[in-house]
């Protein structure tokens, strides 16, 4: 009886199974660890970087506008918060949402007047990467701001 590893159709059959093999990981991948990172991990991250590597910014303020946010859970448990939405000439839109609670909004809104310049304190990934956040509208965040005559 010949040996079954010399017959030319096992190699076929072999290199057959070993590609549909590769391209079921591949899809794996694609349909459920990229998405996974995209998701949950690449935002934690981001936010970490940011956190280590804040860099300062200087923008001329076109609007400052007193908003609120939202958030929902699956489960479907939320919590609302605010913000202040900052557009600029040159560094596009900017969030200040830390140390805003509703009885400060506005104050801090109008505290930002259209045509000065301000130094922002933003993380520095986000502020790079802002061209590309803001296709799922996501904008830096602002850590602190100071008017500037620059």
């Amino acid at each position: 009886m010949p040996n079954a590893d010399k017959r030319p159709g096992v190699d076929v059959a072999r290199g057959h199974v070993f590609r549909n093999r590769s391209i079921a990981v591949l899809l794996l991948f694609l349909v459920v660890v990229v998405p996974i990172l995209a998701f949950f991990v690449a935002p934690i991250a981001l936010g970490v970087y940011d956190d280590a590597h804040p860099m300062s910014v200087t923008c001329t303020v076109e609007s400052a506008e007193a908003g609120s946010t939202s958030s929902r859970s699956l489960k479907g448990v939320g919590s609302s918060g605010s913000q202040v939405v900052i557009e600029t000439k040159g560094c596009g839109r900017l969030l200040v949402d830390s140390g805003i609670k509703k009885d400060n909004v506005d104050r801090v809104a109008d505290e930002l007047k259209a045509g000065q310049r301000y130094r922002f304190i933003v993380g520095e990934g986000t502020y790079r990467l802002r061209s590309v956040l803001q296709l799922v509208k996501v904008a830096p965040d602002v850590c602190d701001f100071k008017a500037t005559q620059e």
